[in-house]
């Protein structure tokens, strides 16, 4: 296979200060205050190519993330590691798909898996920045396991079965997955070197997407088990599952809040599929999108657990937008004539 040389050129490099270009709020491109960054990375089509960018909300400011590549292909996935301090991302071409890895200057660029027979996507990196856990296609979807530099890789469980949607336990010893071991799809945990397999839904229907908490203790999951798709809750520490839902709408696709206290997913509860956020002490649940004759994906909790980022399908064209969980007031961030889809926070420690 042709190495693919990969160069990527972000803005957090050193070059405004060598330019002198200044920006509408400099203090969040200085690299001494970087670790008290958030940013919003998005994939767009704008330029006629698609490319990444990144969003600073507060000032409003998108720098390009320029990705030049060698040979014609597509990065499917892509995660960045603050403690690695690098890019994690599945390049996929006309015969194959491997996981590379680049520091955030774009340098040192490494093909870590390098396996031309086989299909391998959706790295997502441990919290310790010491694993990367991926999608292995040949003849099923197997989750695989490796270190951040390419070496021990291994398969974490039996090959026999479907495993997709890796997620790491916040001290980066389990990984949670979801799978068709006993027949029915479910959520299994299982510790990063294999060993210990459990189910942890154990549901007689289908499970589906899954959030866990920042703590590692709460997982919420939709389920058809009770007839419908509902939002289910699992206390970890104890065993309990709660229906959190209960109605007779549709409900799926939990994306827990980084302070835990509110819980957002898609319902069609009011005629037509919105964002709705159920707040985790009172019980109550508000739609707020409110939005019923668009279509809505893509979304995640701001890192400070104010504001839900999400992507929304207006007569074909795709804006990312940002809605406040108190006053629901709505925001299009990016605004642009092309498509922009796929927001990503970007922290850094």
């Amino acid at each position: 296979m042709i190495k693919t040389d990969v160069k990527i050129t972000l803005f957090l490099l050193f070059l405004l200060m060598i330019s002198g270009c200044t920006s509408s709020n400099p203090e969040v491109f200085n690299p001494e205050t970087l670790s008290r960054t958030s940013l919003l990375m998005f994939r767009s089509d704008r330029g006629n190519n698609r490319q990444y960018y990144l969003l600073n909300i507060k000032s409003g400011e998108i720098r390009t993330i320029e990705f030049i590549l060698s040979e014609v292909g597509e990065i499917n996935a892509i995660d960045w590691s603050p403690l690695a301090k690098r890019f994690f991302f599945s390049f996929l071409t006309q015969t194959n798909a491997d996981i590379y890895s680049a520091e955030l200057n774009g340098t040192n660029v490494r093909n870590l898996t390098n396996t031309p027979e086989i299909y391998e996507s959706s790295p997502v990196v441990s919290p310790n920045g010491n694993y990367v856990a991926y999608i292995e296609t040949y003849v099923n979807e197997n989750i695989m396991v490796m270190r951040t530099d390419g070496k021990d890789v291994r398969r974490i469980v039996k090959p026999d079965y479907k495993t997709i949607e890796p997620s790491w336990t916040p001290d980066s010893k389990h990984i949670i997955f979801r799978s068709n071991f006993e027949g029915s799809p479910n959520i299994y945990i299982v510790k990063q070197d294999g060993s210990n397999l459990r189910n942890l839904s154990k549901g007689p229907g289908k499970d589906g997407k899954f959030s866990l908490s920042i703590d590692g203790t709460l997982l919420m999951f939709d389920s058809d088990r009770s007839g419908k798709s509902d939002i289910f809750f699992l206390d970890l520490k104890t065993d309990q599952f709660n229906n959190l839902t209960n109605s007779p709408a549709r409900e799926t696709q939990p994306v827990l809040s980084p302070n835990m206290k509110r819980v957002a997913f898609k319902s069609d509860l009011n005629n037509g599929v919105d964002i709705y956020v159920l707040d985790l002490e009172t019980k109550e649940i508000e739609n707020v999108t409110q939005s019923p004759n668009k279509v809505e994906s893509d979304y995640s909790w701001s890192p400070d657990s104010a504001s839900i980022t999400f992507v929304s399908d207006d007569q074909n064209q795709l804006e990312i937008y940002n809605v406040n969980v108190e006053s629901k007031q709505i925001v299009n961030l990016t605004n642009n004539p092309a498509n922009d889809y796929a927001p990503v926070w970007i922290t850094f420690q």
